[in-house]
């Protein structure tokens, strides 16, 4: 009966002979026999109220009769009514004959073609929208009719990627690929082009929990900020500056825009500041250029160029000298800015750049002129840059003062978007009140994404709403109270090392059972106080980060640092990442290990010096002699003694004589053979110096000390027997 309906309905509106029917329907039995299974089957239809249309030796549905997918395909362009299925008789394998299960296959492929066509439409359009959650609805809806879809399985591939799922999209792009082996060989390419990108650039997921994947309320400017970006991709560099509040989802946002132009095969560089970037100079630089260096094209760098910027990024590089001078400083201050320009160009004349500086409000100094000279170099490159931070007076001028920035606020959410939120985040929660429940705690928000993540997790821990907290702070700090000790020491390991925590440099501080750690860390993740990039181990917020340290006494504050200090040093002393070396000086000085933290101060600012960053050794100077009494006397003899070595490099005579005087002056006062040593090293500059300014005051000085020598004073032994030698140099010229 049902085939009978079939057969018709595909012919309508054209009537069917009997004959052909009956050939159609049973082809094995007799004619006679075919024949009355036919009156059978139209009487039946007729009592269920759909009499057949006899018109002679034909037969036709009967006048009037609605077909619901010529009702879909007249509805809309693009349907939105996703939750209905959108197959034609899907699963429908019939056995009645294979005339019949042929006839039925190509009318599917037919009706197919027409149901397929708005939903193109509207996966395209949300797809260029950035709505992922629709567009894999749509994705789903056309390979359930076509199966082999190659746009609709890209499309559905990437939108699993964006919300997490990197190794389901890896999966259905291996299985599409299994499908289309044997095919013309370029079917294969996109398909493999689009994996590469998923595997090998796409950031890590952070997001444990499905509803964790959702991005509520934020699709208009999402979509704004990515289409202003995609701009870069025709020459038109572009700008995205956004600020907003602590919490209200500004790095999610840097994320979602991040994970989207990897998909699109962009390359990467994202620069998270921390609050101790400040008072560290060129750090945000340093960071951008050594991961730039790992992005294709950036071995198109030119010899020179590259050589500059392993100055900047590697320590002490074997047999690089420090400046020859005033001329040598200020060429390798040029060849630097223009180093970083041409790694720029290298790296975005392979694939379109997206270089994104997330807190940037701890942008340090040093770093922002040469971001300022990159940006406006940018202009008509394939380069897009986004800087987010928290108070629109806090963002670099150049992000927000360019006429091709698009600068914005993201807003707190709306109460019914919390609410939304809040609802996916706990779903499945039995509570009868949860409906109040959820409106209570949603206006409680005041719409940051942060305080309802971390509402959800409080939540679903302990099933408990009864006295929602006033502040994100307070939020956070019940949290905390939840924390095992363990897990409460492991948190504030990973806060006090930043961006160079890994699970092994934890796992090194913490000296505790692997078991125990592995139980801290399950608990921080569960609590949504920690989350992983890669082998990173990062507080999901700063907040978090300062919260948890100040529950630490001064006394353990400084041996954590000294633990993690010892963690580092090793990949400090090796040389090969700045970035260790300068976090490893840091650790040491608030462990108070002063001379081993002066070693590698004295390393960074010689680094930095022969990266021809005068201004930023000048920072670390500054630093170095607003250190206390006592201990401290020993920071500003070695700021004196490196700012000499500056001065000289920068051809500063004058500030070199007056930090020569301070040299002599800081020496009478020192005390101990590390500082003899160093004052030996550091007059020996000074001599270094008057011979080359002014001989008569060497030989003046040199008398005055042989006047005074004591052959029981090794030090002034040593200066007078370089004084004299550097005088009769001197004379001799």
């Amino acid at each position: 009966m049902f085939a009978v309906v079939m057969v018709l309905l595909e012919a309508a509106p054209r009537p069917m002979p009997r004959q052909s029917l009956c050939e159609l329907l049973w082809p094995d039995v007799t004619r006679e026999k075919a024949s009355h299974n036919l009156r059978q089957a139209a009487y039946k239809l007729k009592q269920f109220g759909c009499a057949l249309d006899a018109k002679g030796e034909d037969l036709a549905l009967p006048a009037g009769l609605a077909w619901d997918v010529e009702e879909r395909l007249a509805r809309e362009a693009a349907p939105t009514d996703l939750a209905l299925k959108w197959g034609f008789l899907v699963g429908y394998e019939p056995r009645v004959s294979d005339a019949y299960a042929l006839r039925i296959e190509r009318w599917r492929e037919r009706v197919h073609r027409r149901l397929i066509e708005p939903l193109m439409n509207g996966l395209r359009q949300t797809r260029t929208r950035t709505q992922w959650t629709r567009a894999v609805a749509y994705s789903q809806a056309i390979l359930d009719m076509d199966p082999l879809n190659e746009e609709a399985t890209l499309t559905l591939a990437e939108g699993r990627a964006l919300q997490g799922s990197k190794a389901e999209a890896v999966a259905l792009l291996d299985r599409y690929l299994e499908e289309i082996d044997g095919m013309p060989g370029e079917l294969a390419i996109q398909p493999t082009l689009l994996k590469r990108r998923i595997t090998e650039r796409m950031p890590a997921a952070v997001r444990d929990r499905s509803g964790w994947k959702l991005l509520v309320g934020r699709d208009a400017l999402l979509e704004s900020f990515a289409n202003h970006l995609r701009r870069a991709r025709d020459h038109e560099g572009a700008i995205v500056a956004m600020w907003g509040e602590p919490g209200v989802g500004k790095t999610r946002m840097v994320r979602e825009l991040n994970a989207l132009a990897a998909v699109e095969g962009w390359s990467l560089v994202t620069i998270s500041c921390e609050p101790t970037w400040p008072d560290r100079p060129l750090c945000a630089l340093e960071v951008m250029t050594s991961t730039m260096l790992l992005q294709p094209g950036a071995l198109g760098v030119d010899p020179k160029a590259h050589r500059a910027l392993q100055r900047l990024t590697t320590m002490d590089p074997v047999g690089e000298p420090l400046p020859q001078g005033p001329e040598d400083s200020a060429y390798r201050q040029r060849l630097l800015r223009t180093s970083v320009l041409d790694l720029i160009d290298a790296v975005s004349s392979e694939r379109p750049l997206l270089i994104a500086v997330d807190d940037a409000q701890w942008l340090d100094p040093t770093s922002v002129p040469f971001f300022s000279m990159a940006v406006e170099h940018a202009a008509n490159r394939r380069v897009a840059w986004i800087f987010a931070g928290q108070q629109r007076e806090q963002l670099p001028k150049m992000a927000t003062g360019s006429s091709r920035a698009l600068v914005s606020r993201v807003n707190p959410l709306t109460e019914n978007e919390s609410f939304e939120l809040l609802g996916a985040l706990v779903h499945g929660q039995p509570p009868a009140d949860r409906p109040e429940l959820l409106r209570r705690a949603a206006s409680v928000s005041n719409g940051n994404a942060l305080y309802v993540h971390t509402l959800a997790t409080h939540w679903l821990s302990t099933g408990d709403l009864s006295e929602l907290p006033p502040s994100l702070e307070a939020l956070i700090e019940q949290r905390l109270d939840t924390t095992s000790q363990t897990a409460m020491r492991c948190l504030q390991v990973c806060a006090l090392l930043g961006r160079h925590a890994t699970v092994s440099r934890v796992e090194l501080v913490m000296q505790v059972e692997r078991h125990a750690l592995l139980g801290a860390l399950d608990q921080l993740h569960s609590a949504g106080l920690l989350e992983t990039q890669g082998d990173a181990p990062l507080v999901r917020h700063g907040i978090i980060a300062s919260r948890s340290v100040g529950r630490a006494s001064k006394a353990t504050v400084v041996l954590l640092h000294r633990y993690i200090a010892e963690v580092l040093e090793p990949s400090a002393r090796e040389g090969k990442d700045a970035g260790v070396l300068v976090a490893c000086a840091r650790h040491l000085r608030a462990a108070n290990l002063e001379q081993r933290g002066i070693e590698l101060i004295e390393t960074t600012v010689r680094q930095l010096v022969r990266a021809g960053s005068i201004d930023a050794a000048w920072t670390v100077m500054r630093e170095l002699r607003d250190a206390p009494d006592g201990e401290g006397r020993i920071y500003r003899l070695l700021a004196a003694k490196l700012s000499l070595e500056i001065a000289f490099a920068d051809g500063d005579r004058a500030s070199a004589a007056e930090h020569a005087r301070e040299i002599l002056a800081l020496s009478t006062e020192a005390e101990g053979q590390y500082q003899l040593r160093r004052v030996a090293e550091t007059m020996l500059i000074w001599a270094s110096y008057l011979a080359a300014a002014n001989t008569r005051e060497l030989l003046d000085k040199t008398l005055s000390l042989e006047a005074e020598s004591d052959s029981r004073d090794s030090l002034r032994a040593k200066l007078l027997e370089n004084g004299w030698m550097l005088a009769d140099q001197a004379i001799s010229r």
